[in-house]
Formats: structure tokens, sequence, C-alpha cells
């Protein structure tokens, strides 16, 4: 299984083709692009020709370093104002987004699902809006050559000053979103630290999607309370039984970290060499893992 992780915080210090470099001499196998910053530098108002210029970029760089872009991920963070017309305001952007990830080479993109409204009280309503968002983005995946990843998410409680399930954060409704899209265009990307914000145990999600829907992972650990993205082995995220959970259902994607606030705890960039090299190595220890549950083990 190849090892992956994602490129935001190392790209804020090193640049995007220095992050993707820095990464494969991690020993990493593979990387997942975050647009957040590109998203907040202005990227998605270039023209499209300079989008998919820089998408050479990240490509050729990847491939100088002996790794390949597995996956990305589409921006997220949209200002409320523009879900007031999301058809015509994010649509557009997330749909450039997939078509660069296919010019990189990702074979899949993780588009969180639209969750600007109150979840508990609006649950069926978003549930079909996702339906048409991801509908609506479906042909554009499909010209880019890549799959849409839908992401298990949470929701800030303002009242109870908790964190919560939004779309998709349960089993059934997951599941449910993939049927109900019904097509080899879509799969699901489980948050893994998600899964305990929501109040689920990752393998509970794992087992219930199963071979056939679990397409790609943001692996990474947290307290139950806060959405940390941080080392595994930090948090209280149950590893050994997430790993069996993967191997039992004989996962075949990559092992993709989005760990790397774990970057961010050390004191200094100078030692982002040695931070990294022990992100990838808990990696490959829980692949080791994860393998060693499979049917044929």
């Amino acid at each position: 299984m190849f090892l992956s992780t994602q490129t935001d915080v190392c790209a804020r210090a090193l640049g995007y083709p220095g992050a993707v470099r820095f990464l494969a001499e991690a020993g990493f196998d593979a990387v997942d692009f975050s647009f957040f910053q590109p998203q907040a530098e202005g990227f998605f108002d270039l023209p499209r020709e300079s989008m998919l210029d820089f998408a050479a970029e990240i490509r050729a760089a990847a491939a100088e370093s002996g790794i390949f872009v597995n996956q990305t991920h589409a921006p997220y963070s949209f200002p409320p104002e523009m879900w007031d017309d999301w058809e015509r305001n994010i649509v557009p952007i997330v749909s450039d987004a997939l078509l660069v990830s296919g010019a990189m080479g990702a074979d899949t993109v993780i588009v969180h699902p639209a969750q600007y409204l109150n979840h508990q009280r609006n649950a069926e309503l978003l549930y079909e809006i996702n339906l048409r968002y991801y509908n609506l983005l479906r042909p554009v995946a499909e010209t880019a050559g890549v799959r849409i990843a839908v992401e298990n998410m949470w929701q800030y409680n303002v009242n109870r000053k908790v964190i919560g399930p939004s779309v998709c954060a349960s089993p059934a409704e997951f599941c449910a979103m993939l049927d109900d899209l019904n097509s080899p265009v879509f799969t699901a990307c489980l948050d893994v630290g998600h899964c305990g914000l929501a109040g689920w145990r990752a393998e509970e999600l794992v087992r219930a999607l199963g071979h056939d829907r679990l397409g790609a992972l943001h692996v990474h650990d947290n307290d139950h309370m806060h959405d940390s993205h941080t080392l595994p082995g930090l948090g209280l995220i149950d590893w050994t039984e997430f790993c069996r959970a993967l191997g039992e259902i004989d996962y075949a994607g990559v092992f993709t970290f989005e760990a790397d606030r774990f970057f961010q705890t050390v004191l200094d960039t100078s030692l982002y060499p040695a931070a990294a090299k022990l992100l990838e190595r808990t990696g490959r220890y829980l692949v080791s893992l994860t393998d060693s549950f499979r049917p044929e083990a």
C-alpha cells in the first residue's frame, strides 16, 4: 500500500514544488496536494491556462522526485455569502480544481459536502443539496479523469459549544450518499479524525463502507474534542482497531495522512525533516499493521 501525506503546512514554509520534493526526501510515495493556500492567494482567479501550467509544474516536481500526486483536496473554505448562490459561485471553482487535479496526475479529489446550514435542523435538506452538488460536478470529473471523494464531516454546535455530527458523519448516511450517487466517479474518503468528533469509532465507518465504497483516507489523530490533525498516537483513536478494520475489508487505496498540523508543534522549520521522518515511519508501521489483518495474511 502506498503512503502519502498532504502538502498544506509544508508548502506554506517551503513553497509548492519545494514541499513535494521535501516529502519525497522524507520517504513518502505520494502527496495529497492541498488547494487551501492557493485558494487564499487567488489561484482560482487565474486564467485556466495558468492553472494548468501550475499543475504541470507540480506533476514534474513529483516525477523528478520519484513520487506522484495520488489525490488532491479541493477548496472548501468559502464565505457564507458565496453559498447563497452556490451553483454560480462555488461549482465553477471546484470544477477548476477537478481539472487541475487531473492535470497533476491525481486520480482522486476530496470534495467536502456542502454543510452551510445547521445539520441538526436541516439534515434532509443538506442531503438533497449535496446530491445535486456532486451530480453537477460529475461530468467535470469524468472529463478530468478523476474520482470525487465524499468526506465525512463535523459541525460546531454554537449553543452547546461542542463539535457534533454533520453531513455523512454517520455510517448510514455516508453509505446512503455513495449508493444514491451510484457512479464509479464517486468514492468515500474516510476522515479518521472526524469520526470520533462526530461520535463514531473509525472502524465502524470502515466496516460499514466496506471495500467497494471506501477509496481514500485522511488519517490523523485527536482527543475527540478538537480537530487537531496530529500524529497518530498523540490522541485517543484506537489505531490497532482501525487498521484491523482496514485489513478486514481489504482496503485497496492509498494510506494518506492529513496530520500535518504536527509540523506546527515543532519549534522551528529546521525540525521539519525529523517531524516528516517520524510521520513517515509511523505511516509505514500502520500500513504494515493493516496488511497483517488482510484476509490472505
